[in-house]
């Protein structure tokens, strides 16, 4: 009967821990095309994924650091999305090879 249980209580811990492992790879996944959508100027891409990963990580995590810097990242992929709005495409007027 103690085997049984102590094959329960390692049972338990292992599925706890691939659960806590699936958690941080979908987080750091999103975190990463975020980072990827930021640096390419894809702001409304790198908008919806660190929105995604906060949502996912104030609700099951404790790293407040963690949401802190998600926070930041998130803060300036609005900004440059904002910033955006000033910005305007030429419009070529006539194509000449030199």
């Amino acid at each position: 009967m103690k085997s049984t249980n102590s094959s329960h209580y390692i049972l338990s811990f292992i599925i706890f821990l691939s659960s806590s492992l699936a958690f941080a790879q979908n987080v750091d996944s999103l975190v990463v095309s975020g980072d990827v959508a930021h640096l390419n100027y894809a702001f409304d891409d790198a908008v919806e994924a660190y929105t995604e990963a906060l949502s996912i990580m104030e609700k099951d995590s404790v790293d407040t650091l963690g949401i802190q810097t998600l926070r930041e990242k998130l803060l300036l992929s609005e900004n440059g999305r904002n910033m955006r709005k000033f910005t305007y495409e030429p419009t070529v007027l006539a194509k000449h090879r030199f």
